[in-house]
């Protein structure tokens, strides 16, 4: 229920900070192409990135012991990992996402409804 606003969302949601990579003209370009919504992660926070707790966790489960030899296989390893989860998946890492600290639940969506 706490994160209703973010489950109940039809856009694809993207969350990173500001970092250089990130912040690149190229890279906002492709963002905005995707019709991706941005969800901030302010710089140097004190928390991991959403991200790390759920998605990465369990792609880096099916990387162990792997090793490619070209970047078609690295892609294959990819498209199977995003295929085969279901949006359950997808919706149960957003429900166990962290609170940022020092924001409540009703800023966090306050401030995300704003934008």
């Amino acid at each position: 229920k706490k994160r209703s606003v973010l489950v109940n969302n039809k856009k694809r949601i993207l969350q990173h900070d500001n970092a250089r990579p990130h912040a690149a003209k190229i890279t906002q370009e492709k963002i905005k192409e995707l019709g991706l919504e941005l969800l901030p992660h302010p710089p140097y926070s004190p928390d991991l990135a959403p991200s790390d707790y759920h998605l990465f966790r369990s792609l880096e489960h099916t990387l162990r012991g792997k090793k490619f030899t070209n970047v078609g296989e690295v892609k294959t390893h990819f498209e199977k990992f995003f295929n085969e989860k279901s949006k359950d998946f997808f919706k149960k890492g957003i429900e166990q996402l962290p609170l940022p600290v020092g924001l409540s639940p009703f800023q966090i969506v306050r401030a995300y409804i704003k934008r």
